[in-house]
């Protein structure tokens, strides 16, 4: 009977950890701890992470353990070239990618993995309250019963995260901003988590009645990355739920477009799409030029394909494009990789993050829209927001692998949980 009791406080305590972990990554991503401008989301998973592994509740992952001691060797290997052969290279900017991917070493003890349906429901929950802080400022705006303000700004700066754009006009000189749902980092992180929600109440099922409400927020932010990762997840879904499913989908999508297409969002999602030709767009700044100056990058120099130029690099070759030009430039993961610690390092944690992110996780729908979302959208190597969401909604929840042949293989039980789809 003691057992029994322990094991039941055992499991509360982790689901409390997790959730506070969860929730510091989506309500507290904009907060800092003064002076350092460390991102407080990063200090809170630590410290839920290292709760859970004195607690007992983690096991090390010896196959993810080995990838991320080899990839991070490549990079110590990279940076200490880097740091003899250039100037300026950013130490702790190698020491936050040490410390922001080591949890990914780690997975939840296999009688915890039914608490998966818990956390990605509590996930579903608070993005509820994200969409409607999002459609909220948008109403509120175009209604003209509200201004923009930033509601954050109540706080000291130095409390809050610097350097991102958290919110802008619809378009030069338009007094409407779009909506950031006042606690996200910017309107595409809104985009993004939002449209990540639907992907996940779709796979989870039940309470479809949230769908709506993601889908409206995901559109008060005019931000393209959310609905490419939509339709990124709903083609993933499509494809393992068979025909019918996707004709429904095709359907109910085709419906909504042209719902949309009628408003005051459609002229504007319209226009965000011809813009995408231009040179200096979103788009071109998002998945063009990172690549392209990553490439040039690589050329400068016998040194740059083996140790790249320094952690750290990106950062400052950024904030210059921005003083000239004004533009934010945003480097996906893997050319950021590349351009600083050269491409076998690149490729090493590459296969890591991929590993970390998919393999042997619960749901291969949400684990592939994470990895889709966190290589291409954002530029997202070093945001934990990004970073740790996929840590919760997947890594953690992997199934160890066996090395060898007598070794269990754990199966979860999680899928008796779900919701009735």
């Amino acid at each position: 009977m003691r057992g029994d009791r322990s094991g039941v406080a055992e499991r509360r305590m982790t689901l409390l950890g997790l959730y506070a972990m969860v929730a510091s990554v989506v309500l507290l991503q904009r907060l800092a701890l003064p002076p350092s401008q460390v991102a407080l989301s990063l200090l809170l998973v630590i410290g839920g992470f290292l709760f859970l592994l004195l607690s007992g509740a983690l096991v090390e992952d010896r196959v993810r353990i080995g990838l991320y001691l080899l990839a991070m060797t490549f990079c110590l290997a990279a940076a200490v070239g880097s740091f003899v052969l250039t100037e300026g290279a950013s130490f702790f900017s190698l020491l936050l990618l040490a410390v922001l991917y080591a949890p990914f070493s780690y997975v939840l003890r296999p009688p915890l993995l039914d608490l998966y349906p818990k956390i990605v429901e509590f996930f579903c929950k608070l993005m509820v309250v994200g969409a409607l802080l999002a459609i909220g400022q948008w109403v509120a705006q175009v209604s003209g019963a509200w201004t923009y303000t930033d509601l954050m700004e109540v706080l000291p700066k130095q409390f809050l995260l610097q350097d991102y754009n958290t919110t802008y006009p619809l378009y030069y000189g338009s007094p409407i901003m779009k909506s950031n749902g006042v606690i996200f980092l910017e309107p595409s992180f809104c985009s993004q988590f939002l449209a990540l929600a639907v992907i996940a109440q779709l796979v989870m099922g039940g309470k479809r009645w949230r769908l709506p409400l993601y889908v409206g927020g995901i559109l008060a932010t005019i931000s393209g990355t959310g609905l490419l990762l939509l339709a990124f997840g709903l083609t993933v879904l499509a494809w393992r739920r068979g025909a019918l499913w996707s004709f429904g989908v095709l359907a109910a999508t085709l419906v909504a477009i042209a719902a949309v297409a009628v408003t005051p969002a459609g002229k504007l999602f319209a226009e965000r799409a011809q813009e995408a030709r231009e040179s200096q767009s979103s788009v071109s700044l998002r998945f063009t030029d990172p690549f392209d100056r990553a490439f040039r990058d690589l050329g400068r120099g016998w040194s740059a394909p083996l140790v790249g130029h320094g952690p750290g690099f990106v950062e400052r070759e950024a904030e210059v494009y921005q003083e000239r030009t004004d533009l934010a430039l945003a480097f996906p993961p893997v050319p950021k990789l590349a351009t600083e610690y050269g491409l076998i390092a690149a490729l090493a944690f590459t296969a890591f993050m991929i590993t970390a992110f998919w393999s042997r996780t619960p749901e291969k729908t949400i684990a592939a829209s994470l990895v889709f979302m966190h290589l291409t959208l954002s530029g997202s190597l070093l945001q934990p927001p990004t970073v740790y969401l996929a840590l919760l909604l997947a890594s953690l929840f992997a199934t160890i692998v066996p090395l060898r042949r007598f070794d269990p293989v754990p199966v979860p039980a999680f899928a008796a949980h779900r919701a009735t789809t």
